[in-house]
């Protein structure tokens, strides 16, 4: 079974951890939040058909629920309900061995990766208080120029702590260029943030990056690396040889569900 590291016992951990209460249900996690005008119900890519969600809903008796739905892992297409957005996630099949792995790539990024090689780009797993720094700044500065909101340093730094989360660190010349951070269930990867320093880009540090972050999952024994949700006209991540396919996010509730989701942090 494919298992995303959101439905994973660490992960189940660091909901708890944020003031949710951890509802299993088959092989589901769902995470549950009380709070003052209702009851917030989270399922992230749930590992069980719809008839098993529904009756694990009906029990809990939420106000409102936000639902990630990707049939790879649940084996089904949920019925639409509330607000639907249909997605498009990509993710790299691992099981092939690292030259097929590397012909699997598009010349282009074959071509960007050497050239992070020539021009002295390094990869490393940061474990050091120093490498959180790296990618915390990097992440804030880029969160800032592009006008979103980043997560709080403490979730951040919670999940660099946790044994489902690898940081991986792309330097030039011993100066961070690009970060990422990456979840792992013992048969996915997943991308979780990340974000690469402007000053860098010729040196194409994203792509050497994600290159690395691939082999390193492959050697960890994980079967997909999943490169999150993009626009179905992607052209950076089918790159790597990623593999389209469809997911559903799904929001529904009472009428005081848009607050609801106003008041609740969601940790993703």
């Amino acid at each position: 079974m494919l298992r995303d590291p959101y439905q994973t016992d660490e992960w189940a951990k660091l909901k708890g951890e944020h003031g949710y209460r951890t509802f299993r249900s088959g092989n589901t996690y769902i995470y549950v939040k009380d709070i003052l005008v209702g009851r917030f119900v989270d399922i992230q890519y749930p590992n069980d058909p719809q008839a098993t969600i529904d009756e694990a809903l009906e029990e809990i008796g939420p106000s409102f629920v936000q639902l990630l739905n990707d049939p790879q892992y649940s084996g089904h297409v949920f019925t639409p309900r509330g607000r639907e957005h249909r997605k498009t996630s990509f993710k790299v099949a691992l099981d092939r061995s690292v030259t097929q792995l590397w012909e699997n790539l598009k010349k282009q990024n074959r071509n960007a990766i050497r050239q992070a090689e020539r021009k002295g780009c390094e990869f490393r797993v940061g474990t050091l208080a120093d490498d959180f720094e790296q990618f915390y700044d990097i992440y804030h500065k880029v969160a800032e120029s592009k006008g979103f909101v980043p997560l709080s340093r403490r979730i951040i730094h919670r999940v660099f702590r946790s044994p489902l989360s690898k940081t991986c660190i792309v330097s030039v010349h011993d100066k961070p260029a690009s970060v990422a951070m990456v979840l792992h269930s013992d048969s996915v990867a997943r991308f979780w943030y990340g974000a690469g320093s402007p000053q860098f880009y010729e040196f194409r540090p994203s792509n050497f990056l994600h290159w690395n972050i691939m082999l390193a999952a492959k050697s960890r024994g994980c079967l997909y690396y999943d490169l999150d949700v993009a626009s179905p006209e992607s052209i950076f991540k089918p790159s790597f040889g990623a593999q389209s396919y469809p997911q559903q996010s799904m929001v529904w509730g009472s009428a005081t569900g848009r607050l609801i989701k106003r008041l609740t942090s969601i940790l993703r």
